[in-house]
């Protein structure tokens, strides 16, 4: 069988899709302060995404392919990677914030504003969706979802935060509340691109494949967790 011949161009179009559309679906740089990390920096970094193993059709000149040529760009692997940083941090959250339980969505806004969350300035919100209606109850305009854009923010009475909800890929049945200074995004850059994800595109000569890697280098570094809440709401969802 004739090794194939990977071309550059058609893996460098594969690269620039693959990262804008992990781009457009991050949502770290949204809420988080990122702190570039050294090369060689030890500490508790994660590899966050895919790899996976390909006939090599998408990165072979449509002259040398043969039959009908094949797009470089293969959709939904930077969608994957920002769906496991999203499931990363959640498991992060799970595990270092004090969870607490409360009765109703009063209670829990009291606790934010007036007690243990009283002076802090609120960066973002994982609330289950399960109570999306909940939220967006006019009758409780101090905890309420509107809209920017097309982009949900949680009004917890004067501040707002960007809300992010539970979904398929990503279930959680808590509250989340990330304020200010208590986390940062420690991430290596790729050093070849300077940009967030790194990808490799290299031909197994033994089994003639094509081996495709797409990963992000990262640890979400919690500075002060007592800065952060989490809540089990024990009211019922709106239906």
């Amino acid at each position: 069988m004739k090794e194939l011949e990977l071309s550059s161009i058609r893996i460098a179009r594969f690269c620039v899709a693959l990262r804008r559309e992990y781009d457009a679906a991050s949502i770290v740089k949204e809420f988080l302060p990122i702190r570039l990390a050294q090369e060689g920096e030890g500490g508790r970094f994660e590899r966050i995404g895919q790899r996976f193993h390909s006939d090599g059709k998408p990165f072979v000149a449509a002259s040398r392919s043969g039959g009908t040529p094949y797009a470089p760009e293969i959709l939904g692997v930077g969608h994957s990677i920002a769906i496991g940083e999203d499931r990363y941090i959640i498991k992060q959250l799970q595990k270092q914030f004090n969870l607490h339980m409360v009765q109703t969505r009063d209670e829990m806004l009291t606790f934010l504003t007036q007690d243990r969350g009283l002076g802090l300035e609120f960066t973002a919100a994982f609330v289950p969706l399960k109570y999306y209606q909940n939220l967006h109850d006019p009758r409780n305009p101090s905890l309420n979802v509107f809209y920017v854009g097309r982009k949900p923010h949680l009004r917890i009475r004067e501040q707002t935060v960007r809300v992010f909800w539970s979904n398929k890929y990503n279930p959680f049945e808590s509250f989340f509340f990330v304020t200010k200074s208590s986390m940062e995004w420690r991430l290596k850059k790729d050093p070849d691109s300077g940009h967030a994800v790194r990808i490799s595109v290299e031909l197994e000569k033994k089994s003639g494949k094509v081996i495709v890697s797409a990963q992000t280098i990262a640890f979400l570094n919690i500075l002060h967790a007592e800065r952060g809440f989490a809540f089990t709401l024990k009211e019922e969802p709106l239906e």
